[in-house]
């Protein structure tokens, strides 16, 4: 038995590949904090946010936005069958629709900060959401292998058969809740979702500046 164990002491242990790191448009970072700001009746104001985190975004700025605004946010890494034992709604990254080509990649924006006199200029890819691969969806309810989501910049629910969501979910989730909330709330969801409606019906950023909420540092 000791011999077998040193033995497999001596093979080469697999390292668990890193979780993707995707890439998202400033449009949609917004659509999804505005969103969850909205769903939880939680002021929010665009600029602010944008101005703490400007580009590029990741999923890792999606977890700092979250976390800035006074979400608790877990990632979890799952099958989309699995997503009716998460906490919903819940934010996830889907395959763009329909799925960039390297043409779409070369589209994106490229902003050139000027560099001092005799230097040289500070190129920056933007990426924006036609030349993206993912893109961030709400997933509001998921049952009789249906799933209810909204996809990312629209205000209507999309009602598809859960093997069709499958085929375009990246297999990455986000939990959130406000940090006074608990991560499991089973009976808030439909109401969310009408809220959430709501929300894009009166318009993303608040119209009262004296409601814009002060975000903390990460």
């Amino acid at each position: 038995m000791r011999i077998l164990q040193f033995a497999s002491s001596l093979l080469p242990r697999s390292r668990q590949a890193p979780a993707p790191s995707y890439a998202f448009a400033m449009e949609d970072l917004v659509w999804a904090m505005g969103s969850f700001c909205a769903l939880n009746r939680k002021p929010f104001d665009r600029e602010l946010l944008v101005r703490q985190f400007p580009p590029p975004y990741s999923a890792d700025s999606l977890v700092h936005a979250a976390r800035a605004l006074g979400f608790r946010i877990k990632r979890k890494e799952c099958l989309a069958v699995d997503l009716a034992s998460l906490n919903l709604p819940c934010l996830v990254v889907m395959k763009a629709q329909p799925a960039a080509t390297p043409i779409d990649d070369a589209r994106a924006v490229l902003a050139v900060n000027d560099g001092p006199p005799g230097g040289s200029a500070d190129s920056t890819l933007i990426a924006t959401p036609s030349a993206l691969r993912f893109r961030p969806a709400i997933v509001v309810k998921v049952e009789a292998e249906q799933v209810v989501y909204f996809e990312a910049g629209t205000n209507a629910p999309k009602s598809v058969p859960l093997a069709e969501f499958a085929t375009h979910f990246t297999g990455t989730a986000f939990q959130l809740a406000l940090v006074t909330e608990g991560i499991k709330d089973p009976d808030g969801a439909e109401v969310k979702s009408c809220r959430l409606v709501s929300f894009y019906n009166a318009g993303l950023q608040s119209s009262d500046s004296s409601t814009k909420p002060k975000m903390s540092a990460v």
